[in-house]
């Protein structure tokens, strides 16, 4: 019964960090091809939310940084809020 418990938690595990390893590539490719606008903010402060999900606590700040530089430049106060909110809670420890 341990044997199947320990596969179905490295199953899991594994299939957890594949998604996000997914997201995080999806989101690089449309970084590259998104203009300076409100669609760029929103997705740098997804990929800020990927990395926290995976522990990667630095990049994630990184990203959650440019988001909130780029936000403030187009005056975009739902990225604003979800930039502080997303370094917030990195900072937070949550």
């Amino acid at each position: 019964m341990r044997k199947y418990l320990l596969a179905l938690c490295l199953f899991s595990s594994l299939s957890s960090q594949l998604y996000a390893n997914n997201q995080i590539d999806s989101l690089y490719k449309l970084l590259h091809t998104d203009k300076e606008d409100t669609n760029k903010v929103n997705h740098l402060n997804k990929l800020c939310w990927e990395y926290r999900l995976t522990g990667n606590y630095d990049t994630a700040i990184y990203y959650g940084n440019a988001s909130l530089q780029l936000a403030k430049q187009l005056y975009f106060q739902k990225g604003i809020a979800t930039a502080y909110n997303n370094i917030g809670i990195i900072y937070g420890g949550f």
